[in-house]
């Protein structure tokens, strides 16, 4: 595989994502995605990352991080979907890997880019026709967003910062297809790439 061009820094944020192998689905039930979710608060506490948006859908799943610590968002990912593959390979009896390949992140350094891939990632499964509210996706945390509970502080004062409030937030979301209109086609290229 070829080496990761993306420096990991504290306080930077991420976009990270990752399809399943030759299509194939990530996650065959509920407990499959709590068990992921799971991993992914259990090590982000220990590695001093915060999650600030994540979707998991069937056979893909966005991440938005943000480097806390010094431990690199790469170590998080390597360690956390390497346990959700062994579990998930043993529960199923298959082998072999699960994941595309590499997962594949960006820094998010401009404010567009920023609030974009927040709207872009909890629409997800209202694109893919699986709900017709993104709030009604249980495996995201777009609900709590949008509601303003369930939040960390941290999470709180991100959306405080980037929108303005929850309430905010779901206007920016009922908006969003004007939005993505005007999108640049560099953010749009590498949407279509992920």
């Amino acid at each position: 595989m070829p080496f990761r061009v993306v420096d990991f820094v504290q306080d930077a944020i991420y976009h990270a994502c990752n399809n399943g192998a030759r299509k194939s689905l990530l996650f065959q039930c509920s407990e499959d995605y709590q068990y992921l979710y799971q991993l992914l608060q259990t090590y982000a506490a220990r590695c001093k990352i915060t999650v600030l948006v994540y979707c998991f859908m069937p056979d893909h799943y966005h991440l938005l991080l943000r480097q806390d610590g010094e431990i690199a968002i790469n170590l998080f990912m390597a360690k956390v979907f390497a346990l959700y593959s062994r579990w998930f390979n043993s529960k199923y009896s298959q082998s072999g890997t699960l994941f595309e390949g590499r997962f594949k992140a960006v820094c998010v350094d401009t404010d567009f880019l920023l609030s974009f891939l927040c709207g872009f990632i909890h629409l997800n499964p209202q694109e893919a026709d699986l709900v017709s509210d993104p709030c009604d996706w249980p495996n995201s945390n777009c609900r709590q967003w949008v509601e303003g509970t369930g939040l960390s502080m941290s999470e709180l004062e991100f959306i405080s910062d980037t929108f303005g409030s929850s309430e905010d937030y779901r206007d920016f979301l009922d908006a969003f297809p004007e939005i993505a209109a005007k999108c640049p086609d560099n953010i749009l290229n590498y949407l279509l790439d992920s």
